[in-house]
């Protein structure tokens, strides 16, 4: 019980900060005129460290229910690599094909921002793998448990729950494309589902080998390298 509180307690902790940074990204680039800057970052801050606090403690009891795991002292090679090579991919699709389409991206991927690099690192890295992968993908394989009567599934039942987890969290990224390009036209949903989808494949991957902890890694790594990029490109 103690280990369960001391996890879902620092992962509140880092939706505290990812949170505070989502909120300073913002009011930096608002969409809208924002009247009370303070306000929204207050706001933002506590939405979602809450709805961190929530999905972890549900992510846990999931997690207790499935052979999903936070960590089974592995794998971080295979984090730290494949965090990497998504970011690469990332930059690399945006430098090389997508920028033809969406003259935007020039700009957004060509300064290194330390608001945006520790957002990622922990709204990104933290946050949404406590709500995609610890909730969702455990709830998918939780749910695929009890309609098969058993907890042991094959593989196919783990990449099924990865691949629709990946599809949601492209998806849940829609809101912030639709706010950076003005519209959802078919070249920024295709970028969205397309480059969100593959880190969304790779995480839940390491989620389902390594654990938890190797999703995180992973996802940090890939914000990292995405923002290193920016300083030498």
């Amino acid at each position: 019980m103690k280990n369960k509180w001391s996890v879902v307690l620092a992962f509140t902790l880092a939706g505290v900060i990812g949170g505070f940074f989502v909120g300073l990204n913002t009011v930096k680039n608002p969409p809208v005129p924002i009247p009370d800057t303070t306000l929204v970052i207050v706001a933002v801050t506590v939405q979602t460290a809450f709805l961190t606090f929530l999905l972890a403690l549900a992510g846990w009891a999931l997690l207790k229910r499935t052979e999903l795991s936070l960590w089974k002292g592995r794998g971080w090679k295979a984090a730290i690599i494949g965090g990497v090579l998504v970011g690469l991919v990332l930059v690399g699709a945006d430098r090389l094909l997508f920028t033809a389409f969406l003259p935007e991206l020039e700009e957004l991927s060509s300064s290194f921002s330390i608001v945006g690099l520790l957002m990622g690192i922990f709204y990104g890295g933290v946050v949404e793998e406590v709500m995609l992968r610890m909730f969702l993908m455990s709830l998918i394989i939780f749910l695929i448990a009890k309609v098969k009567k058993r907890i042991n599934l094959s593989d196919g039942a783990y990449w099924l729950a990865i691949l629709i987890t990946a599809v949601l969290f492209a998806v849940g990224h829609f809101p912030a494309n639709i706010a950076i390009f003005g519209e959802l036209t078919p070249v920024v949903a295709t970028r969205a589902l397309l480059l969100n989808g593959i880190g969304g494949i790779v995480y839940g991957y390491l989620f389902w080998r390594y654990g938890l902890v190797s999703s995180i890694t992973a996802h940090m790594m890939t914000h990292v390298t995405m923002q290193l990029l920016m300083l030498v490109l």
